[in-house]
């Protein structure tokens, strides 16, 4: 199935009915699986649409693989959480990115596998930091485990989910996952660590410890 992605159209509730099934199943292509929510975003930003049917939209692409439209659906989603972060339905709204992404982190796992791609690693990193925000238990307790190997010198963390770790660890606050972040950048002498590190600390919470 083909729609046309070459103008922004409004969609009405009808219109949305129909979709959602072709969206679900993967009958439409990518590009329009892409176009569909970009136009439906914008659209409901310029009020013309309701994020409600936005967020119905977005909760179609359970079975979405292509690291494009995923990419896209939360960069979207992070500018809606930053309008949701201090109200009661941010809960809810956790909830829904939870079962938007956490069933692709399994396909995709932890590690990298002989046959990824370019993008694997960036569709790895982008989940694990985004369901690390949505407060998904198990990838806090996989991030914390991860962590913990990798500053007693046991396991390293690959590169390619090592800044989602650290974010996802630095988020609970404890001075102690500050100071052993901080003792990481002391001891390395690479530079791409450095700043991912620098980054991480400067923004997370208690950014005013010091040394």
């Amino acid at each position: 199935a083909e729609v046309s992605t070459q103008s922004t159209g409004n969609y009405s509730d009808e219109m949305l009915k129909r979709l959602l099934p072709a969206i679900k199943n993967q009958a439409l292509g990518a590009a329009d699986r892409l176009g569909i929510q970009e136009d439906l975003f914008a659209l409901a930003k310029a009020g013309y649409n309701s994020t409600s049917n936005l967020l119905t939209l977005m909760g179609a692409y359970v079975n979405e693989r292509n690291y494009v439209v995923l990419s896209s659906i939360n960069g979207n989603l992070s500018e809606l959480g930053s309008l949701f972060s201090h109200l009661p339905c941010f809960t809810q709204f956790k909830a829904m990115r939870r079962r938007i992404f956490s069933r692709i982190l399994e396909e995709v796992g932890w590690e990298k596998r002989a046959t990824d791609g370019h993008t694997d690693s960036l569709l790895r990193n982008m989940l694990v930091t985004t369901l690390g925000k949505s407060d998904d238990e198990q990838v806090l307790a996989k991030c914390h485990e991860l962590f913990n190997q990798h500053v007693s010198g046991g396991k390293q963390i690959e590169a390619d989910i090592r800044g989602a770790v650290y974010l996802t660890v630095r988020q609970d606050g404890k001075e102690e996952t500050y100071r052993q972040l901080l003792d990481l950048f002391k001891k390395t002498d690479l530079h791409e660590e450095r700043d991912r590190i620098q980054r991480i600390l400067g923004n997370g919470p208690n950014a005013q410890l010091r040394t």
